[in-house]
């Protein structure tokens, strides 16, 4: 934005903290929604998880925010989705955080 740079540096970090609890208050939110199922919705994928299915990929891919994508990463059921999602949409990608997490 262009007026970041007007926002003092203490506001600024609050607003960043605020964010990360927000976020993981989501992260939480949707934990919980998934439960045990394999699916947002049940057992068959819906437009539910095509809209957050690549957001939590790419929480939880390198390169982003690594204090979210460890928050992200702490919510076991959310890492099997991911998981489970990337493993029948793109089986040729590597990826695996249950078995990174593991070790």
């Amino acid at each position: 934005m262009a007026e970041d740079h007007l926002r003092p540096v203490a506001e600024s970090a609050q607003v960043e903290r605020e964010a990360l609890v927000l976020a993981v208050r989501s992260l939480a939110a949707l934990a919980e929604l998934l439960g045990d199922r394999p699916y947002l919705f049940g057992r068959r994928p819906c437009a539910a998880d095509a809209a957050v299915f690549p957001v939590l990929a790419r929480l939880m891919s390198p390169g982003g925010d690594a204090v979210l994508r460890r928050r992200a990463e702490s919510f076991g059921a959310l890492v099997a989705y991911v998981d489970r999602l990337m493993a029948r949409y793109y089986p040729d990608f590597p990826w695996l955080l249950e078995t990174a997490h593991a070790a």
